[in-house]
């Protein structure tokens, strides 16, 4: 575990399996947690097609499909249940908006509904 004061901050690779859990009984404020991701193409290859394009705001539909495919990555730890049809929907509707090598990286069967 890593304990935090309030203010702390830690950060790490989206590779790190890593978990949040509920504060202590003894703290004074609630938990909060805060997410974002960044990215340089000399260590991954960019997802969307635009590439580095795409920023510093990516159109609502590449948004949309980068969630999508988040969901579906992280399927194969977590079943996506009644949100699959939904993934898949989006796929088949945004995948052009994707790079071939980010849709060769998804299992088949979490994009085809």
């Amino acid at each position: 575990a890593l304990p935090a004061k309030p203010g702390d901050v830690y950060a790490w690779s989206h590779r790190l399996l890593h978990w949040g859990s509920s504060s202590t009984s003894r703290a004074s404020c609630p938990r909060v947690a805060l997410s974002f991701s960044v990215a340089s193409p000399q260590f991954e290859k960019p997802i969307l097609v635009r590439g580095p394009r795409a920023l510093p705001y990516p159109s609502w539909e590449e948004r949309l499909v980068l969630c999508a495919y988040q969901l579906a990555m992280y399927a194969q730890h977590i079943p996506l249940g009644q949100t699959r049809a939904l993934v898949a929907s989006i796929f088949r509707r945004h995948q052009q908006l994707l790079t071939k090598e980010a849709i060769e990286k998804l299992s088949p069967e979490v994009i085809d509904e």
